[in-house]
Formats: structure tokens, C-alpha cells, sequence
């Protein structure tokens, strides 16, 4: 996955220091374990799937293309994993959809805002169809790649000739 790859480790070996940091009761290390907190939580993994959602599908699918089988218990396994991975892919713009719906009363809330500005960042917060932009732009991703996957001739799980 290239770049969206050293990204995540990133995100995820801050994360990490977070919570080394938790530990700790100094002044420096409460200065540095808030300024993670503000940065890594939540805006900073809420962006990464905002823009790695495209090349999230692509690789996806590409890999369970690769990897489709149920014939042993590693390809069955890793199988189980690219479909679950698929299944978090549909359901993360829809729950992040479901989620600003019910909230969209707190968006000007300034904890709120903090935490979840980048899912509107720059967009009307007074109307539902303005919050739903991110959402519905990442669900249209998903399907653009699944037809433009399930409609290839070479595509080893449809019957085209």
C-alpha cells in the first residue's frame, strides 16, 4: 500500500507513545501525551480512511482476487480477513453517516468539533445533506471499484467468457 502503509504505522506507533506516556506524570510528558491526544484522536484516523478509502478498495480487492480460495486453512483464513476488511470498507461511511445524523446537534459543541471536524471540515453543519458528503463520497468509491471489478473479464469470480 506504499505511503497509506508508512501512514498507518505512524498513526499507530504514536498511538503507542500515547499510551507509554499515560505512565508517566512529568510536565513535559503530560504537555507531549496532550498534544498526541489532540492530533491522533480522532481527526488524525478519521482523515487516513477519508482519503486511503480508494486505494483501501483497490488493494483489497486486488488481494482477495489473488488470494480467493477455501481450500486450505491459511487461504481459508486469509480469505475470512480480505472479506471481513471488505465488510468494514461498506460499513465505516455508513455508520459514520449514522453517527453525524444523531449528533449533528453537538457539531458546534467545541470538545465535538475537536474531536470530529475533519468529517466536515469546510462544510454547512446546519444541513444533514452537507454532513453526508464524506460518507456518501466513500461509499461511492466502494462501488465504483466493485463494478469496475466485478465487470472485468479477467476477474477469476464472475463467468464471463
Amino acid at each position: 500500500m506504499g505511503a497509506f502503509a508508512i501512514i498507518l504505522l505512524g498513526l499507530f506507533i504514536g498511538v503507542g507513545i500515547y499510551f507509554l506516556l499515560r505512565c508517566c506524570t512529568g510536565k513535559l510528558c503530560t504537555q507531549i501525551k496532550d498534544k498526541l491526544h489532540e492530533k491522533l484522536f480522532y481527526n488524525s484516523f478519521l482523515r487516513y480512511m477519508i482519503v486511503s478509502n480508494l486505494k483501501l478498495n483497490y488493494t483489497i480487492w486486488g488481494f482477495l482476487i489473488f488470494y480467493y480460495s477455501f481450500e486450505s486453512h491459511k487461504s481459508m483464513a486469509i480469505t475470512c480477513v480480505l472479506m471481513a476488511a471488505l465488510y468494514f470498507l461498506v460499513c465505516y461511511p455508513v455508520l459514520i453517516m449514522i453517527g453525524l445524523l444523531r449528533n449533528q446537534h453537538r457539531v458546534e459543541e467545541k470538545k465535538f468539533n475537536h474531536a470530529f471536524n475533519q468529517l466536515w471540515q469546510g462544510i454547512n453543519t446546519n444541513s444533514s445533506r452537507a454532513l453526508l458528503y464524506e460518507s456518501i463520497f466513500c461509499i461511492r468509491r466502494f462501488y465504483i471499484v466493485l463494478i469496475n471489478v466485478s465487470l472485468s473479464p479477467t476477474e477469476p469470480l464472475n463467468n464471463f467468457e
